[in-house]
């Protein structure tokens, strides 16, 4: 595991044990983020991720529902980016 990696796990047990959710209490919410910064940390593309949520491959979640916006910001789940590069399906 590169130091970058780490780093970033590291980060997200931090923000997950401030937010109350552990696998101990079975609380767990998905981490979710923006299209581009998934494509950043996965090394895919942002219209590949925003074309498989297009094609349902992947849950179609957006941060704003707001009908006066002119771009939908899509939030995904990075392990589900991952599942669905390695030819998984996603279960919802």
């Amino acid at each position: 595991m590169s130091g970058i990696e780490e780093t970033i796990r590291t980060i997200v047990r931090e923000e997950l044990a401030k937010a109350g959710a552990s696998p101990a209490n079975g609380h767990v919410q998905p981490l979710l983020m923006s299209v581009p910064v998934a494509a950043e940390m996965t090394g895919i593309g942002a219209d590949t991720i925003r074309a498989w949520i297009a094609q349902g491959k992947l849950p179609r979640r957006t941060k704003s529902a707001l009908a006066t916006a002119k771009r939908v910001t899509f939030l995904v789940n990075v392990d589900e980016v991952r599942a669905v590069a390695e030819g998984r399906v996603i279960r919802r």
